[in-house]
């Protein structure tokens, strides 16, 4: 696994750019809401096995590199996970990476 950074500079880094979405947003196009705003069970499909088996990995790789630096991501939620036009799945949203045994 490598990171890509595009620009990295003191003030912060630009990271490449995400074409597709984030996973909450993904997801919440696949279901239906009623005409109150309530949320109905999936009904457009689910994700074809092969994504959700590669997104997994990703994940899993993303947090075990995070957690080898000696942090925890202390944030992974589905609008923290970002897809890029090939489909990957990037960890994103850094705010909330702490030393791990730090008390948060």
């Amino acid at each position: 696994m490598f990171i890509q950074s595009f620009l990295r500079v003191p003030e912060g880094n630009s990271l490449a750019f995400m074409s597709r979405r984030s996973l909450h947003q993904r997801l919440e196009a696949h279901q239906r809401r009623t005409e109150d705003g309530g949320r109905v069970e999936e009904e457009a499909g689910l994700e074809p096995e092969e994504f959700v088996r590669q997104w997994l990995m990703e994940l899993y790789n993303a947090a075990a590199w995070v957690e080898s630096l000696g942090y925890v991501h202390g944030d992974i939620r589905p609008s923290n996970l970002l897809l890029d036009s090939q489909e990957h799945l990037k960890l994103a949203d850094f705010d909330r990476v702490a030393l791990i045994g730090t008390l948060s």
